[in-house]
């Protein structure tokens, strides 16, 4: 009874350990921040002009990403640990071994043979001269068809009244007067439809719930660390004022942050930023999944839907 006992409490041991090592896993995946940065320059007097350096990490470091564009060019890198997963590693090509081939011999043609090469050859080009012949004769005679027809044609179309081009004018003007009214009937019953449809109170308190999920979203991934400076200048000073004068009259919004220095001299453009931020997969899901629950933003999604 007691090695019963004795295997029974290695059994709960080994089950509550594994156990543990999947929460500490699951509260590691959700938990741990998947941190980003990114930081870039342009100069217009520079040859590659643009150049964007983007990191991303997650699980310390374990699952690394990049990406560089500098000019036209693109480069891109994922890695888990030491192992590249994109793009992959191309395995160099051995050199294919050359075959030796035995060339044969050229046989020179005998008397006999080159002048029964001739001959054809001869009987060839008289056949060649004959069909030429009697296809200039062809185009001749087409020609002069045609020319015919399109007389013809002309005199039908000179015995055209006018008054059946004028009949034809007014009938297009009327198919297209009838076709605008009919679009304008059409957009206005949708409208009418859409707002009816849309205008109750349970959609209403979707739209409320979306829009506090959208914004707590947007507030979690914001970039903690933001740098910029940019050093500008139009061909017209004044185009630049007016530029300055617009990012000035933002001024309680990015409170300088992005430093921007006009240049009312010379026409320029040339700056740099800094990003860096984190996001959490579990303050996601938890805004995932209070929108799955919700029973107005599921009657919403199914309306859009159909």
């Amino acid at each position: 009874m007691t090695v019963f006992l004795t295997v029974l409490k290695i059994i709960g041991m080994i089950l509550l350990s594994i156990l543990g090592l999947v929460l500490l896993l699951l509260i590691i995946v959700l938990f741990a921040p998947i941190g980003y940065d990114s930081d870039g320059r342009y100069d217009d007097s520079d040859k590659d002009g643009l150049l964007i350096n983007v990191h991303a990490h997650w699980l310390l470091r374990i699952i690394r990403f990049r990406f560089t564009l500098k000019g036209k060019q693109k480069d891109k890198e994922l890695k888990v640990l030491w192992i590249r997963l994109m793009p992959k590693e191309e395995k160099e090509e051995k050199p294919e071994r050359k075959k030796r081939r035995k060339t044969k011999k050229s046989r020179k043609p005998d008397r006999d043979e080159r002048t029964e090469e001739q001959e054809t050859d001869e009987a060839f080009g008289r056949f060649e001269e004959k069909i030429s012949d009697t296809e200039e004769q062809g185009q001749e005679d087409l020609q002069e068809q045609t020319q015919a027809v399109k007389e013809d044609d002309g005199s039908k179309k000179e015995r055209v009244p006018v008054f059946r081009k004028i009949s034809d004018a007014c009938d297009k003007i009327k198919y297209k007067f009838t076709d605008i009214c009919d679009r304008i009937k059409d957009g206005r019953m949708k409208a009418e439809d859409l707002i009816e449809k849309y205008s109750d109170e349970r959609t209403k308190n979707a739209v409320i719930e979306l829009w506090f999920v959208l914004k707590r979203l947007l507030w979690h991934i914001r970039p903690r660390r933001f740098r910029m400076y940019l050093h500008y200048g139009m061909e017209d000073p004044s185009q630049t004022g007016e530029i300055f004068g617009i990012y000035n009259s933002f001024y309680p919004i990015h409170r300088g942050k992005p430093v921007i220095v006009p240049d009312f001299d010379d026409k320029c453009l040339e700056g740099n930023y800094v990003i860096k931020g984190h996001i959490q997969l579990f303050f996601v899901l938890t805004a995932l999944t209070r929108l799955y629950f919700n029973k107005d933003v599921k009657r919403l999604y199914a309306m859009i839907k159909k």
